[in-house]
């Protein structure tokens, strides 16, 4: 008879009958997959050494060779040369195990790598039983193994009880050991590794198991892990294999999976497909995940369960992860990245990940779960800078426990966990830093092996490469500079066209390249290539006015940094700053017109609405010394503005805008808004990032985010693009505690699936999530608008509208309104129509205040213009709802430094004629008005002392005391 001969790998397949039931070898393979990444105990040799042969043989050839300890239903085992011989199951014992022969074929192979995992043919039935039935998937029903268990008396004295061949077939023990497979492969984290000293009748555990440090341990973990499984008389409380979905098998309680599902498996499968995709590299077959409540996992473990203690925790290793899930809806959305993190763990095993440092290995998963880095480190539900402030102390702690930055050797010690520096979050940074280096590919050779990737990467050595990480690392997470500016200084007055620059690098063999703008960063010129010199004269030729400079790294992924405005200045004449051209301004608010230093002494003012067809007069005499005027902006509409100013006694000498910039009519229907006394803070995000409203400060992010939006009003001027988060400084105005009105125009890009969207939010100083206020987009509840404040810890009162569309402009309004004890969520569409109105009562009148910054625009992908905080109830189409009558004028900022905004009482009725009187009772100014509401007085040119400010209408006097500083 003639051999069948098939090669797979170190396979050989033998078959001694022509037509007898061939072995699927895609399926082996599959396994093979599966081991070669399970992880090799310390004393197993390489799995390179792995080698076997399949012999297929006909059941009466098998009967005949078959080994004395041969189980009534085996159909096969492996010889003492390794080579593995089985047959297609025929008798109804063999049947009521084995499918097929290829099931067949991947238990003796199973068995095989146990022998070769051990180095040894004396195993106890657990291993060569246990291991092979859950790995070649023989799947006995859980009623099945309950009664097994039951035959043995429902628990287990000794391990010994499953190893007495006798009872073991008399009691179907083959059930109880592949729930021992399982035990040790989903519940145990692949726990073989930790099993030593095994020999046919016994084996012990290492030291240093978790919660399972002597062999009596992992047997009253074996106990009750079979009580939970498979004894729990209430089926809502007994682990089952509740769900299978396309990549895994989920392990938990009904109970459990109804709180926690289909969340855990939506993140998951969606993970799943990101890191497939993302390294290229996925399972052989579906992932076990295992998964209980904090306390339910505890008992199985047999400790104390702290209900306070952590929430969330697990484990991950190539075959499956083991993680806590939330024991109430509340916590569910903290499971979200853990999910990820540890399923990127797993994905390590696929890989399968080679020798790397223990940053790689650890903040692997951190990067694969939240993505690379955006630009403002704000990866996180956590809010603004996050991960870059954990960056930087991590760096902090590690400097001082090594002495000295850690070198690449000191980033292959795992610190332990009392010395723990915050390497893993350091790994982060690496990884996000070879990602941007290399994409995703960079990052998957390194985790194959670190020093070959960076040599893939054009580095010498991984100090070589640690070396540039920190010169990434100080420019981009510490914002420190490229290179240290010496010249030209800020401030600093040149007047000549030879300018020198000169500049220290914060590393010294980066080569820059040297750019300059004199269009307020609008186009850059290079006037340097790639230099490593520290020094150069830039010929400015005769320009005369403000320029920027750019260092640029091109051979380190680009970083920059910008140093100015300089200015450049010819002092017998005179050069306009600002408006140059471009900006936009609101009617009736105030800017301030600037200009370069100059010896003409005077200067006029004047502006046009018709790009300088005619000119109306400003200021006839203003000196140039201050190198500013506060302007009210006129009442007009118009995108043809310019300012010119000219020497008072030459008109020759003259500057006027470059450019037109436009004036927007203000409008308390949507905005743009002007300040009020109610106003606490006021971002237009049209020319930069100040705050309008003198209660608190200006924002801190990047004005190049400052955008003109296709699909905005054409009144609204520039608004913030998200890309990254902006701050304002922490201010006790901003803590807000009575009454409120927080609103701002918002148009989303995209949802984020697993972060908050804030548009923004007061963060808690202890737990940033229990804010003063916050507004967002919550993704675990359809995208919705939701507003929520705290009134004591853990105690949230929150109020939630509609889903909004893509691609929309909306004007979203959050009220608290203490009269009538509610909050309120109000939204128009745009064109300023109510699309959504909804409001819940609360009880508890106290708000949490804190000391953190306000974050605006955190996880957003989209655009917010004016965002205004307002310390009272406003209604979209009408200012504050109950303006104060005792006094029928307001004057603030009261003292002024000359700004004066009058704020009129209703009961004003007809024309009104105001005065301005100083101490001495003269008249200083006078006018009249037919405006009633808010107007502006420019008091600039006044001295310092004590004004009075009369109103007068046809039935009413008033007058108010100023103080000019």
């Amino acid at each position: 008879m003639k051999n069948l001969f098939l090669s797979f790998m170190f396979i050989t397949v033998l078959s001694t009958a022509v037509f007898a039931e061939s072995i699927d070898m895609a399926v082996i393979g599959n396994k093979m997959d599966v081991l070669k990444v399970h992880r090799l105990s310390s004393a197993t040799p390489s799995f390179s050494n792995f080698k076997y042969t399949f012999k297929v043989l006909t059941s009466e050839e098998f009967n005949a060779q078959k080994t004395s300890d041969a189980l009534p239903f085996d159909v096969g085992f492996v010889g003492e040369d390794g080579t593995i011989s089985v047959s297609t199951p025929t008798n109804d014992m063999q049947k009521a195990v084995f499918k097929d022969i290829t099931q067949a074929a991947v238990y003796y192979l199973c068995q095989s790598y146990m022998y070769f995992f051990y180095q040894t043919k004396g195993l106890p039935l657990l291993f060569k039983v246990g291991f092979s039935a859950y790995e070649a998937g023989l799947d006995p029903t859980d009623a099945t193994i309950k009664e097994a268990i039951n035959k043995y008396g429902g628990s287990f004295s000794s391990f010994d009880l499953l190893n007495d061949p006798a009872t073991f077939v008399a009691n179907s023990g083959w059930t109880v050991a592949y729930a021992f497979g399982e035990f040790m492969n989903v519940y145990k984290n692949w726990g073989y590794p930790q099993v030593i000293n095994v020999t046919a009748n016994s084996f012990d555990v290492a030291s240093g198991w978790s919660n399972t440090d002597n062999l009596k341990g992992l047997l009253d973990d074996f106990n009750r892990y079979l009580n939970a499984r498979f004894l729990q008389p209430d089926e809502d409380l007994r682990i089952k294999m509740v769900l299978e979905t396309d990549h895994f098998k989920f392990y938990t309680r009904p109970k459990d999976y109804a709180l926690n599902f289909p969340t855990f498996s939506n993140t998951v499968e969606s993970a799943y497909v990101e890191y497939s995709n993302n390294y290229n590299v996925k399972a052989s077959e579906k992932l076990s995940f295992f998964t209980l409540s904090g306390c339910a996992d505890g008992d199985i473990e047999g400790i104390v369960c702290d209900p306070n203690g952590r929430l969330t925790g697990g484990t991950a290793w190539s075959s499956g992860i083991h993680s806590n899930c939330a024991a109430q809806i509340s916590d569910l959305q903290a499971f979200s990245s853990q999910n990820r993190h540890e399923l990127a763990h797993a994905f390590q095993g696929f890989l399968p990940i080679g020798e790397i440092t223990q940053w790689l290995l650890e903040g692997f998963a951190f990067f694969s779960d939240n993505g690379p880095f955006n630009s403002d480190y704000s990866n996180s539900e956590m809010g603004h800078g996050y991960w870059k402030q954990l960056g930087i102390s991590s760096l902090e702690k590690g400097t001082k426990f090594y002495g000295h930055r850690p070198t690449y050797e000191d980033t292959k010690v795992y610190p332990g966990y009392e010395t723990d520096y915050g390497y893993k979050y350091l790994g982060y940074f690496v990884n996000d830093f070879i990602y941007r280096k290399g994409g995703y590919l960079a990052v998957k050779e390194v985790q194959l092996g670190d020093l070959n990737g960076y040599k893939k990467m054009g580095y010498s050595s991984g100090q070589a490469f640690m070396n540039d990480f920190y010169f990434d690392f100080d420019a981009r997470v510490q914002d420190k500079p490229v290179v240290t500016l010496t010249s030209p200084n800020t401030g600093a007055k040149l007047t000549a066209s030879q300018v020198n620059i000169s500049w220290t690098p914060l590393k010294t063999d980066v080569k820059f390249n040297i750019l300059v703008s004199t269009d307020n960063k609008a186009h850059w010129t290079e006037i340097v290539d790639k230099t490593i010199q520290t020094s150069f004269v830039w010929d400015a030729g005769s320009y005369n006015g403000n320029f920027f400079l750019k260092f640029v790294a091109p051979e380190n992924l680009n970083l920059e940094s910008i140093f100015g405005p300089f200015n450049l200045t010819d002092l017998n004449n005179l050069c306009l700053n600002f408006p140059n051209g471009g900006e936009y301004l609101i009617a009736e608010d105030t800017v301030k017109i600037q200009w370069s230093d100059t010896s003409i002494p005077n200067i006029k003012l004047e502006y046009s609405d018709n790009n300088g067809t005619n000119w109306k007069p400003i200021n006839t005499n203003v000196t140039t010394s201050t190198s500013g005027y506060k302007w009210v902006v006129p009442n007009i509409t118009s995108n043809q503005c310019k300012v010119r100013i000219s020497d008072s006694t030459n008109a020759l000498k003259t500057d006027n805008s470059e450019k037109v910039f436009t004036i927007l009519k203000n409008n308390q229907v949507g905005g743009p808004y002007l300040y009020d006394k109610n106003t606490i803070l006021l971002l237009h995000f049209d020319n930069d990032l100040n705050n309008r409203s003198y209660y608190s400060g200006n924002a801190i992010g990047s004005v190049d985010n400052l955008v003109s939006d296709p699909s905005v009003n054409s009144l609204m001027g520039n608004c913030l693009k998200t890309a990254t988060q902006i701050t304002v400084p922490h201010n006790t105005n901003l803590n807000l505690t009575g009454d409120w009105t927080i609103e701002a125009w918002l148009k989303f890009n995209s949802f984020s699936p697993n972060n908050s969207m804030y548009l923004l939010t007061k963060p808690g100083d202890f737990n940033s999530y229990e804010a003063n206020y916050s507004l967002e987009l919550n993704p675990w509840w359809n995208n919705v608008f939701h507003g929520f404040y705290f009134s004591g810890t853990n105690s949230r009162i929150g109020c939630s509208t509609f889903t909004p569309a893509l691609n929309e402009w909306y004007h979203v309004a959050f009220i608290r309104d203490t009269k009538n004890s509610e909050i309120r969520m109000i939204i128009q569409d745009k064109n300023r129509n109510e699309v959504s109105n909804n409001s819940t009562k609360y009880t508890n009148s106290e708000t949490f205040i804190n000391t953190k910054d306000l974050i605006i625009g955190s996880g957003l992908d989209g655009y917010i213009d004016e965002l205004r905080i307002s310390n009272v109830v406003r209604f979209f189409k009408t200012d504050v709802n109950e303006l104060t009558t005792s006094n029928l004028i307001n004057i603030y900022p009261n003292p002024s430094e000359g700004l004066v905004h009058i704020e009129c009482d209703h009961l004003l009725s007809g024309s009104i004629e105001f005065q301005v009187i100083n101490a001495s009772g003269q008249t200083v100014c006078s006018d009249e008005t037919a405006q009633r509401g808010n107007f502006i007085l420019n008091l600039s040119n006044f001295g310092k002392g004590i004004y009075f400010i009369q109103l007068k209408s046809k039935d009413r006097f008033v007058t108010k005391k100023l103080i000019l500083q």
